[in-house]
């Protein structure tokens, strides 16, 4: 009983330590729903690169399309077995933005060391016989006390990356040359790496849930490394 106890103590403390550690990682996202979109529900979809520059036979186009695809199935739709029939056309663009160079003014305490010499005092220590207090001398040592004297600011340097995923989908088939707008989600994330194919996957599932709706502006949202959302998104997506 104890050694079961004991195993089930290490594993629990084990999932504590592990969640502390966990990634959290800042999405800002912003979805639109134009006021004239059609009331009907798309389901059927076309996916189709929305940035000249990134090829939809590239290795990069296909692993972003299948995360949207992960992302788009989770909300009940599906891409068109017929491109010419679908309900919507859905394009998608993402990248990497130049480097971010940030400063950032930080301070940090100043401490001294404050040196008491050694003292001697008299204390009393007893009485004799008839009374009268006894006295000896004790010897206090030196003391070193660190106390705070003040700030030291300086300033540091540091670069940032901008990752970003949008997708906007627009009414009818492939055969419309500007079909209606329906729906749009962007999504961007900030940080030290460079790694787009790390970071889509979280824009992917920041943007799940939102596909079809409206945020009325920009929000910040807080996605875990670990989120249920995304382990969906890696495992069906990639």
């Amino acid at each position: 009983m104890q050694h079961r106890f004991a195993l089930r103590a290490c594993s629990i403390l084990a999932a504590l330590l592990l969640g502390a550690c966990t990634t959290v990682h800042r999405v800002n996202v912003d979805a639109i729903r134009p006021p004239d979109a059609p009331d009907e529900d798309a389901i059927s979809y076309r996916i189709e690169s929305g940035n000249r520059e990134i090829e939809e036979s590239s290795l990069r186009f296909k692993n972003a399309a299948d995360l949207v695809r992960t992302a788009m199935l989770a909300k009940g739709m599906y891409e068109a077995p017929d491109p010419d029939m679908a309900d919507m056309v859905v394009e998608i663009d993402f990248g990497v933005s130049d480097p971010q160079v940030h400063r950032e003014l930080r301070s940090e305490p100043i401490y001294r060391t404050v040196i008491t010499p050694p003292q001697i005092v008299r204390v009393a220590v007893g009485r004799t016989p008839t009374g009268a207090i006894i006295y000896e001398d004790v010897v206090i040592p030196e003391r070193r006390d660190r106390v705070y004297d003040g700030e030291r600011y300086y300033e540091i340097e540091y670069v940032t990356y901008e990752k970003f995923l949008e997708i906007q989908a627009r009414a009818g088939s492939a055969a419309q040359d500007r079909p209606a707008a329906l729906w749009s989600v962007h999504a961007t994330t900030e940080s030290e790496d460079r790694d787009l194919r790390k970071a889509l996957p979280i824009l992917a599932a920041a943007s799940m849930d939102l596909i079809g709706t409206d945020t009325g502006g920009s929000h910040t949202i807080r996605v875990k490394e670990d989120d249920g959302s995304v382990e969906f998104i890696r495992q069906q997506g990639i």
